[in-house]
């Protein structure tokens, strides 16, 4: 039981850390567009 928590915790790390970045750049990328069309309006 404990060492099934185990793994199940270590890929949920694995999985944060590979959806971070894209999560981020996703984030990055909404603030430009929105930075953008409020420029252009």
């Amino acid at each position: 039981m404990g060492r099934r928590m185990a793994g199940y915790a270590r890929s949920l790390s694995v999985f944060r850390c590979s959806i971070q970045p894209v999560f981020l750049f996703l984030f990055l990328r909404f603030r430009v567009t929105s930075l953008s069309t409020a420029l252009l309006l």
